[in-house]
C-alpha cells in the first residue's frame, strides 16, 4: 500500500547511535542471498536482488508532458503518515497465497475507509471481475493497467508521494522519487498516474526522465515518514544508497536533506539507523509515526550477549535514544510506544 508523503534538517545522533552506525551495515549480502533463495520463482523482494545489482539493461525513457515544474512552489504541504487518505494505491500481488492483501482491499474500501486504486499488469476487466467475485465493492475501487506493466508489488516504495499545492488539502500533486533502475516499469507508475489524473508531477528522476528532472534522488516510500508539519523520520542509509548507484545529486547527507527540504517539506529530519539485514533498511520496518508526538518502535525480547539479535538490539535501543532526545517543530517531545516482536532464531529472520 502507498501512503503518499516526505521531509529535512538533521537532529544529531546520540553518541551510542553514532557508535552503532559506524559498526553496522544494514545489508549483509550473504544473508540476503539466503533470503533470495527462499523466494518463489518470478517474485521480487522489496530490496534489489543480487541479479538486479548487476548492470541493469538500458531502460526506455517514455516522454511525458513538459516542461515540468520543480520543486513545488513555497507554501505546499506533504500530508502526515497518520492522516486520513482520499484514496490508497495497492499493486497486484499473489492474491491466492496472501489473504492479507485481499482483505486489505476489502476492508479498506468499506464506506468508512477510502477508495482503492489497484495496479495490475494483466487485464483490467479480468481483475475487476476477480475482485468483484471476492467481495470488493467495485464502486469504491478502480483497476489500472500501467503503461508498461509492472515489475513487482511494492507500491508503498515505488508509488507517488502526495503533495498539497498551496498547502490546500485536496489540491493534489505528486512527488516522484527515483526507484530501482532495474524496475523501471514500477518507477514509471507515478508518471503514468499523474498524467492520467491530470495533476502536476514533481520529478526526482534526474536524466532518467524525458524531459530531464532537475535532480535525482534514489529513495523508496517505505523509508519516509512525516508528521505533516516539517519533521521527517528516515533511515540514515539513503546517501549510501545513492553513492552505491553513482548518483552525485544525493550521495551525502547534506544533499539529501536539501532535496527533501525543497521537494518534500522537510524542515527537520530525524535520522535513525536500520537494524542489520532488513533487506531494504526502510524506517517503516522498525518505527511508525502514529500522531505528531507518538511513535511506535520495535522491541526485542531480552537478549543475552552474543545472541542472534544482540547487535540488532543495540541498534534498536540506540534509535529509541535518538527519538527520546528529539523534539518536533513545535518543541514537543515524542512519546515512544514499544511493541515486542517474536524472538528470532537467527540474526536476520526478524525482518
Amino acid at each position: 500500500m502507498q501512503r503518499l508523503i516526505i521531509a529535512a534538517l538533521a537532529i544529531g545522533l546520540s553518541a551510542a547511535a553514532t557508535t552503532v552506525q559506524a559498526q553496522v551495515r544494514h545489508t549483509d549480502r550473504s544473508v540476503l542471498g539466503q533470503k533470495e533463495a527462499a523466494i518463489r520463482d518470478g517474485a521480487l523482494p522489496a530490496w534489489r536482488t543480487a541479479a538486479e545489482r548487476s548492470p541493469a539493461p538500458e531502460r526506455p525513457f517514455p516522454e511525458f508532458p513538459g516542461p515540468l515544474p520543480a520543486p513545488p512552489a513555497a507554501g505546499y504541504r506533504v500530508p502526515a503518515e497518520f492522516e486520513p487518505v482520499a484514496a490508497f494505491v495497492v499493486s497486484e500481488g499473489d492474491w491466492s497465497t496472501s489473504s492479507m492483501l485481499l482483505d486489505m482491499i476489502i476492508q479498506g474500501t468499506q464506506p468508512d475507509g477510502a477508495p482503492a486504486i489497484i495496479l495490475t499488469e494483466g487485464s483490467a476487466s479480468t481483475s475487476e471481475a476477480y475482485f468483484a467475485g471476492m467481495g470488493v465493492d467495485m464502486s469504491r475501487a478502480v483497476v489500472v493497467e500501467p503503461l508498461n506493466g509492472l515489475d513487482a508489488r511494492w507500491a508503498r516504495d515505488f508509488g507517488p508521494i502526495s503533495v498539497y499545492e498551496g498547502g490546500i488539502d485536496g489540491h493534489l500533486a505528486f512527488a516522484d522519487l527515483h526507484y530501482y533502475d532495474s524496475r523501471w516499469r514500477d518507477d514509471d507508475v507515478p508518471n503514468y498516474l499523474a498524467t492520467q489524473l491530470g495533476i502536476t508531477r514533481y520529478g526526482l528522476e534526474g536524466t532518467d526522465h524525458t524531459p530531464d528532472d532537475d535532480v535525482a534522488l534514489f529513495m523508496e516510500g517505505g523509508n519516509f515518514q512525516t508528521d505533516g508539519d516539517g519533521t521527517c523520520i528516515l533511515s540514515n542509509d539513503i546517501a549510501d544508497d545513492n553513492w552505491d548507484v553513482g548518483n552525485p545529486d544525493a550521495d551525502t547527507i547534506g544533499e539529501v536533506e536539501e532535496i527533501l527540504a525543497d521537494y518534500l517539506g522537510c524542515e527537520q529530519v530525524i535520522w535513525l539507523t536500520p537494524p542489520p539485514n532488513t533487506g531494504t533498511g526502510h524506517v517503516d520496518m522498525y518505527a511508525k509515526l502514529l500522531t505528531p508526538t507518538d511513535i511506535l518502535m520495535i522491541d526485542f525480547p531480552a537478549a543475552t550477549s552474543g545472541s542472534p539479535t544482540d547487535q540488532a538490539d543495540d541498534v534498536v535501543e540506540a534509535n529509541v535514544a535518538v527519538m527520546g532526545a528529539a523534539l518536533n517543530m513545535d518543541g514537543e517531545p515524542f512519546t515512544i510506544h514499544r511493541v515486542t516482536i517474536p524472538s528470532p532464531t537467527t540474526a536476520w529472520d526478524y525482518a
